[in-house]
């Protein structure tokens, strides 16, 4: 009898060891995310100013916790360092995450969209002895990589009085120096009522002749006003021709398109009416694929927010039709931009 009781304590004790390394291992993989998502306001530069906008603030935030939670699930012994930014510590890539990898018990841990903690003592993950940490990914723009290796950047915005107005620039340039401060110089080459034949026509005094590191291109929005006399094919044709002759006279500048918003509340003859507004928008994507260039898409959330919230919703945002107002760039368009640059 003695020694069944022995057993069955003995039993006891390892199950409450197992249960005990399992929660401090899944609180050790949990910890970067708690404590980065407490600190998301505080932006990429982690200054503790949040970016302009909540809207900015929540992806920034929601970014970087879901890559320190993605890092501490497949690193969970480093996670313990609770790196205060994204891409210090093991954080995975599609080469790097452990599929089928053997436990020196020979036991075997799958990782298909979750992972299976060891239950033997200690708490270093299998995956994390002797193996390098995994450099942070990339951001996809030039611009963002050269700013963060220090060098000043020059930038022209190119369109219409979407880009003249400077609204939507303006909440990006903030964050930008905040981050890199001293670093970006800014050049306005956009004017109202403009297409892109009058882009052409102006490329050399309004963009080249600033000699940009970058430059931001919008015209869809105008080209489809029927009084502007410019076909889709037209319209398309003039982006190409300025693509082709920025990267003949500036072979390092990068070129960035972008699409605006729809227009709403102006009925034929209107003058402000547009017609066939996506196939020119289409065009834009287009020539982002065919010549690998970025391309800022804030028709999608427009457009989302036209079926969630109706007309009213977006004129609460855009309220002449056209032009958005500094909420709307702020809470629809941001948080594109800095998902395509970052």
């Amino acid at each position: 009898m003695e020694k069944e009781e022995r057993e069955r304590e003995r039993i006891k004790r390892k199950k409450n060891t197992s249960s005990r390394t399992m929660k401090h291992l899944a609180l050790l993989a949990l910890l970067p995310l708690l404590q980065l998502l407490a600190g998301a306001a505080a932006g990429p530069g982690g200054t503790g100013d949040p970016p302009a906008g909540g809207e900015a603030a929540a992806l920034f935030g929601v970014r970087r916790g879901i890559a320190a939670f993605d890092g501490a699930m497949y690193c969970p012994a480093a996670a313990r360092s609770a790196a205060s930014s994204v891409g210090r510590g093991c954080q995975p890539t599609e080469n790097n995450r452990p599929q089928n990898s053997s436990r020196g018990d020979g036991s075997t841990s799958s990782v298909g969209g979750q992972i299976n903690l060891p239950v033997q003592s200690g708490d270093e993950s299998p995956h994390s002895k002797n193996t390098p940490a995994a450099p942070a990914p990339a951001p996809a723009s030039r611009l963002i990589r050269n700013l963060r290796a220090g060098r000043p950047q020059t930038i022209v915005t190119f369109g219409t009085s979407l880009t003249k107005g400077n609204r939507w620039f303006a909440p990006l340039k903030e964050i930008l120096d905040r981050d890199f401060p001293g670093q970006i110089t800014h050049r306005n080459g956009a004017a109202g009522g403009r297409n892109s034949a009058w882009g052409l026509q102006v490329l050399e005094t309004n963009v080249l002749a600033h000699k940009p590191d970058c430059v931001f291109i919008e015209f869809a929005i105008n080209d489809c006003v029927p009084r502007m006399k410019i076909s889709a094919g037209q319209s398309r044709q003039n982006m190409a021709a300025m693509i082709e002759r920025i990267r003949r006279a500036l072979p390092d500048c990068e070129i960035i398109l972008q699409i605006t918003n729809p227009v709403v509340g102006k009925p034929p003859g209107d003058k402000s009416e547009r017609v066939d507004q996506p196939a020119y928008e289409q065009n834009y994507r287009d020539l982002a694929r065919e010549h690998g260039l970025l391309l800022i898409d804030n028709a999608p959330s427009w457009q989302r927010l036209l079926a969630e919230k109706g007309e009213a919703g977006f004129l609460e945002l855009v309220p002449d039709g056209v032009h958005p107002n500094d909420a709307g760039w702020r809470r629809i368009a941001l948080p594109n931009i800095l998902k395509t640059l970052f």
